[in-house]
């Protein structure tokens, strides 16, 4: 089965949270985690996507999920709506919305 759950795109999401520098540096080194991960941390998929938790001032490292695209989209939009940030397996963030709507569909 293929891995590509998330649209690809090069450089920086169009619409996607500008997450601040220490995170992105913190998704930077973990990416290679999320790739050689055999499993999501809900289900036995391979991971897709790494969703890194707010940050409160009694945690000392950030606390991240690896999801596969199932889960993920299934909870994206309470990951959105707790300020969680998402970054793909190439360590760029995810826009809110990553799948449009389908073609054909009424907006």
């Amino acid at each position: 089965m293929t891995r590509r759950f998330v649209p690809r795109m090069t450089g920086r999401r169009v619409g996607a949270p500008a997450p601040s520098p220490e995170i992105t540096a913190y998704a930077h080194r973990r990416r290679m985690a999320l790739a050689r991960a055999d499993r999501s941390c809900c289900c036995p998929a391979r991971p897709v996507v790494m969703a890194i938790m707010p940050m409160t001032s009694a945690q000392g490292e950030p606390i991240e999920l690896f999801l596969c695209g199932h889960h993920y989209r299934r909870s994206r939009a309470k990951l959105a709506e707790i300020g969680a940030v998402v970054f793909d397996g190439e360590g760029l963030p995810m826009p809110a919305d990553p799948w449009p709507a389908e073609v054909g569909a009424v907006a």
